[in-house]
């Protein structure tokens, strides 16, 4: 969450069980309240989707530093597929 972003993966899902996957991380995370079912497109960086979930009342639990009031992190994109990852400024390109 936040003006930068972490990635979540299961290198072990098929793709035919990833969309699943998925949807399940949505709702455990709804569950615990880190994001809510609220889209936003406000703050989301992805090449690939627009939107992604608000952040829940209990977002502070998923950042390392929560000090700032001022600061209040984005939405969580959730992106389902094979990509590679280029670090830095670089540009990902989807591989299937």
């Amino acid at each position: 969450m936040g003006d930068s972003y972490e990635r979540i993966v299961d290198v072990e899902v098929t793709g035919e069980g990833a969309g699943a996957l998925a949807e399940r991380m949505v709702d455990w995370m709804v569950a615990e309240g880190l994001i809510t079912r609220e889209l936003s497109g406000d703050g989301v960086y992805s090449l690939t989707v627009d939107q992604g979930y608000v952040p829940g009342p209990r977002w502070v639990r998923a950042v390392d530093d929560s000090s700032d009031p001022a600061w209040v992190p984005g939405p969580v994109a959730v992106l389902v597929g094979r990509d590679d990852h280029v670090g830095g400024r670089g540009r990902a390109r989807r591989t299937r």
